[in-house]
């Protein structure tokens, strides 16, 4: 289950409880190293497993998996610690790229779109209009759903703006009653 934290919680509520006891970073790197795989800075791997985590770096590792022996994982012959670790900074660094891809077209599209309803509609404020949506949508929704993510109320009652966001902020400020 997940929760609002992100976190997957709670174990006692599992069906099928892990089997395998939980392992010290420096017996993670100890199993890594009895089924193959060379470690040339063990300082240096057990940083990284410290905060990439044994079952993350594992899944990278499927890659250079080879022959399992009586069952045991095996890696194969001259695969490193490090080849893997570069695998997971590439994905990492891909995933970042994406990332910012995605976002900037995000920006543009709603840019697009945005310029494009004011125009013809000659109305910067087009959004609040409820005739310029079909009539299965919720328009109300719509606008509540805005002003909830773009406010909050402070512990006064009063309703404050986000700050993250200054564009809001000053939004808000010039059209009070949006």
């Amino acid at each position: 289950m997940r929760t609002p934290a992100g976190f997957l919680l709670p174990m006692n509520n599992q069906k099928n409880p892990p089997e395998k006891p939980p392992l010290s970073v420096e017996a993670q790197l100890e199993r890594l190293c009895s089924r193959g795989l060379i470690i040339q800075d063990k300082k240096t791997a057990q940083h990284y497993l410290s905060y990439i985590s044994y079952y993350r770096f594992c899944g990278y590792a499927i890659e250079f998996e080879g022959d399992s022996i009586s069952g045991e994982k095996q890696y194969r012959s001259g695969a490193t610690f490090e080849q893997v670790l570069d695998c997971y900074n590439f994905d990492r660094k891909l995933r970042l790229l994406v990332i910012d891809a995605i976002e900037r077209i995000e920006i543009a599209l709603r840019t697009v779109m945005i310029n494009e309803l004011a125009l013809k509609y000659k109305d910067a404020h087009w959004y609040l209009n409820k005739k310029l949506f079909l009539a299965k949508f919720n328009h109300d929704d719509l606008i509540q759903t805005i002003k909830k993510e773009t406010q909050y109320k402070a512990q006064d009652g009063s309703v404050q703006h986000k700050k993250r966001e200054r564009f809001i902020q000053h939004y808000y400020d010039k059209y009070p009653k949006s």
